[in-house]
Parts: C-alpha cells; sequence; structure tokens
C-alpha cells in the first residue's frame, strides 16, 4: 500500500511541475522561442513517458485499469488549477 502511495505522489507531482512549467514557458514567449519549445515539449514527453512506466512498473493490472478514467480528470484538474496562478505571475 505504501509504495502505490508513494508512486502516486511521485507522478503527481512530476506531472504537476512539468504541466507548470511547460504552460509557463508558453505563456510567456520571447523572441526564437521555437527551439527552446521543442526541448521542453520534449522534456514534457519524457515526463508522461517516465510517469507512465514507473505506473506500469509499479501498479496492478486492476489498479491501471482503474486509474485510466481517472488520469485525464486529474490532468484537466491540475491545468485549470494552473490557470490563476499563471495570470498571477
Amino acid at each position: 500500500m505504501k509504495s502505490y502511495l508513494i508512486t502516486s505522489v511521485e507522478c503527481l507531482s512530476a506531472f504537476f511541475a512539468a504541466t507548470f512549467c511547460i504552460a509557463m514557458f508558453f505563456s510567456h514567449l520571447t523572441p526564437g522561442w521555437p527551439i527552446p519549445a521543442i526541448i521542453m515539449s520534449l522534456l514534457y514527453a519524457f515526463v508522461l513517458f517516465a510517469c507512465t512506466r514507473l505506473m506500469f512498473k509499479h501498479f496492478s493490472i486492476a489498479a491501471l485499469m482503474l486509474l485510466t478514467p481517472i488520469v485525464p480528470l486529474i490532468a484537466l484538474l491540475f491545468v485549470l488549477m494552473l490557470l490563476p496562478l499563471l495570470a498571477k505571475i
């Protein structure tokens, strides 16, 4: 049970931090942004891949089946939570 909780917290915090960084980058564009945007997008994809791999490694099939409809909802809630924060910064 403890490893499920630790894995969940690690994945959620990594996803939240990565989403915040990419949202902050794309909301404050500067001249010459395409190359850093590609790098940021690749890093974001790496975080998503690493979190997915970590969850597949530690969770059972039943837990993954339960998480399948919940994960997109959590992602949407994270993006909505970031909007007021990004507006203030």
